[in-house]
């Protein structure tokens, strides 16, 4: 707990009482900020970086039918070839150890 004051310009301490508790909720990074889609939008292949933790990536057309799927075991980056899929917008999604899932758009044009 601290005791937090407000002291003005001239030094003079014109505040106190407010009363903070600092609490540290989580210090890890979080998992979105680890995966990255490149180039997007992609033309002839797209590759997906991801932490460790990712066990699947499924790709799902605009209409939500999958389109393709990926499991893995410790790997860190998968490309694909893009000319196989139609052009137009793509949901990316990548599922963890614990079975949280994050989304990303991809773009697909040839």
């Amino acid at each position: 707990m601290y005791n937090v004051g407000i002291q003005s310009p001239t030094s003079e301490i014109i505040g106190v009482g407010y009363a903070w508790e600092c609490i540290f909720v989580d210090t890890k990074e979080p998992e979105e900020d680890k995966i990255l889609v490149s180039p997007n939008p992609a033309k002839a292949t797209v590759t997906f970086q991801f932490p460790p933790s990712v066990r699947s990536i499924q790709l799902f057309n605009y209409s939500g039918i999958p389109v393709f799927e990926q499991k893995f075991t410790g790997e860190t980056s998968l490309s694909i070839n893009t000319s196989q899929l139609q052009p137009g917008v793509y949901m990316v999604r990548f599922i963890n150890t614990e079975g949280e899932s994050l989304v990303r758009k991809l773009v697909v044009v040839h």
